[in-house]
């Protein structure tokens, strides 16, 4: 490949510079953006199929990335995060603590309990990611819907109280049976 340039003195063309560089060099640039292009088409396409929210910060706490389940989980439009401090966020009353804050100062996993302007109450994990120096360059925030983790507690605890009440019920039959030593059947053979 083969760049030239006019030299000019006072406007008038005295010379022309040429560069040559190697095509196999611009064959390797080029193949390498392909692999990063294709690279990033599969990280979106993780991030978005992703039942659980997710939220993604810059190491400063700017929103730089969220999927949709965000915006279902939450009821907000995530695009009004995005290029947005989470320190602002915060204070504007937009989410009552920000997990993503958290791990910039611990430099650790957090997990909390965070409601939205919304109302709504969401489970928030932030997980740091770190460049080779060991900064944090990115924040990876999942959510989870508390509504549908108390709900499915509380069908948890009714089929406890069910199971439970079916096994003193079953005690006290066991118990009757042995001590006046009737049967108990309901098939017609019995």
């Amino acid at each position: 490949v083969a760049n030239r340039s006019p030299i000019s003195i006072n406007g008038e063309i005295i010379g022309v510079m040429s560069v040559f560089h190697e095509l196999k060099r611009y064959e390797k640039i080029s193949e390498y953006l392909k692999k990063y292009k294709d690279l990033t088409k599969q990280v979106e396409a993780l991030i978005d199929s992703s039942y659980d929210g997710v939220f993604v910060t810059d190491g400063h706490g700017i929103g730089i990335r969220a999927n949709a389940a965000y915006d279902r989980i939450t009821g907000e439009n995530s695009a009004e995060f995005i290029g947005r401090s989470l320190r602002d966020l915060e204070k504007e009353g937009r989410i009552s603590e920000s997990v993503t804050l958290k791990v910039l100062a611990s430099k650790k996993t957090e997990t909390i309990r965070q409601i939205l302007s919304t109302g709504k109450e969401v489970l928030v994990t932030g997980n740091p990611i770190f460049n080779d120096e060991g900064e944090i360059i990115m924040v990876l925030t999942n959510l989870r819907d508390m509504n549908e983790l108390n709900s499915l507690n509380r069908e948890l605890e009714h089929s406890i109280e069910m199971t439970t009440a079916y096994r003193e019920r079953l005690q006290q039959l066991q118990k009757a049976s042995a001590s006046d030593n009737r049967l108990i059947a309901a098939s017609a053979s019995m």
